[in-house]
């Protein structure tokens, strides 16, 4: 299935549950589904493009931003998640690398765009979505007489579903390409791991075009809503959790240590939390116990890369509260768990698998493992080369009481 598939589910399970919501805009499944289909019929339709053509949607945390993706998605294009906040001349880069079609924006960043129109000639249609502009067309006036269900060709699941850049902490920046199998084996996968139900919230904080917004989708996949911020403002934070008694939240650690500095964090109910997941880089074990401290059990660490998406090993309160209350310091101090759908392993540079307390490189072979990188064979065979995909590029050993220990 598509992750728009999903969407479709949810939203003939709970037709009146909210599902995003914003400064400005609010959707129950019911009004976002047609609006969805509309966007797909646009740009397959009005703006002619063909299955498997790339669509860059470039805006802030937005309702209607994700009613686009999804609306790409439900037309058989690819997505490329590209990061309002990057440099333009990053983004320019990105979008000339991943050859992108399709460019849709929001007008805070037109000067941006301007300068794309410029510098990137294979994107041949620009949509904005929340006014018109001289060079572009509005999105509500596109679709106003789109039809409001799209007829979906069959799925191939190996067909590309999404281009992404890694970060290029482990090296060289490359493009990475998911098909439909790899990311409905990262939604299910987050359905299976984390506690995301029907009818929770989700604030979404941190870039929807990042972790944050992929745990979103398994969040709209389950039948839930996403509250989206702009961004990571304490204020805003604590007011929506207190307030509009949020379920779930992924942070980054420093976005975790600015709520738990803040002087009105131990004041405000956060007894409807149910999920702070934490992802991008480690918690320190003593900010993973005062944060355990302040919250509740409701501390989750995640793992995983662009190659394969998280989460690959999770570390949830199960794994390091004690029976008696306490924290297991010792497993704070690892990384968690493997996940039911992944297979890990530690290898040498040789391709022996190594046993426990052996230094080597994680190897993960599950069904969320990238297809490919883009134009890139030699990187690809490079990663494979051993019959699995070489992800997690640290050196690290197993801990002999049921996780994965990273070593400095």
């Amino acid at each position: 299935m598509r992750f728009s598939d999903y969407f479709d589910a949810a939203a003939s399970r709970c037709p009146n549950n909210l599902v995003l919501i914003d400064d400005n805009d609010s959707y129950t499944y019911k009004e976002a589904k047609p609006y969805v289909h509309k966007i797909a019929n646009t740009l397959r339709t009005k703006c002619g493009l063909l299955v498997g053509q790339k669509v860059a949607v470039y805006s802030p945390n937005k309702a209607k931003a994700f009613l686009s993706v999804l609306g790409t998605n439900r037309a058989d294009l690819v997505w490329f998640p590209v990061n309002a906040g990057n440099a333009i001349e990053t983004n320019i880069e990105l979008f000339n690398f991943f050859e992108i079609d399709c460019l849709i924006f929001d007008s805070s960043l037109d000067e941006n765009v301007a300068k794309v129109r410029q510098q990137c000639p294979t994107i041949k249609h620009f949509i904005c979505l929340d006014r018109s502009t001289e060079e572009s067309a509005f999105m509500d006036d596109l679709v106003v007489d789109a039809a409001d269900e799209y007829v979906s060709e069959k799925v191939d699941p190996m067909a590309m579903a999404i281009v992404m850049a890694t970060g290029g902490t482990t090296g060289p920046s490359k493009g990475v390409v998911h098909n439909h199998k790899s990311f409905e084996c990262f939604i299910s996968n987050i359905m299976l791991s984390l506690p995301v139900d029907e009818n929770d919230t989700n604030l979404v904080v941190a870039p929807m075009t990042h972790a944050a917004g992929m745990f979103g989708l398994g969040c709209i996949a389950a039948g839930g809503c996403l509250r989206m911020l702009p961004g990571f403002i304490p204020d805003s934070v604590i007011e929506a959790i207190d307030i509009h008694k949020i379920q779930s939240i992924f942070l980054p650690p420093l976005a975790l240590y600015g709520l738990l500095a803040h002087p009105r964090i131990k004041d405000i109910d956060t007894s409807s939390l149910k999920a702070i997941v934490i992802g991008a880089s480690p918690v320190s074990p003593e900010r993973y116990s005062e944060a355990t401290a302040v919250f509740g059990p409701v501390m989750y660490e995640v793992y995983g890369q662009t190659e394969n998406l998280f989460p690959v090993i999770v570390k949830s309160p199960k794994d390091y509260i004690n029976e008696d209350g306490s924290l297991n310091m010792d497993v704070l101090r690892s990384a968690g768990r493997a996940t039911k759908h992944a297979h890990i392993e530690i290898m040498d540079p040789q391709g022996n698998i190594l046993p426990s307390g052996e230094k080597g490189e994680i190897v993960v072979r599950c069904g969320s493992v990238m297809n490919c990188y883009y134009n890139n064979p030699e990187a690809t065979a490079e990663v494979s080369k051993f019959g699995g995909t070489i992800l997690l590029t640290l050196e690290l050993k197993t801990n002999v009481v049921l996780s994965l220990s990273l070593i400095d």
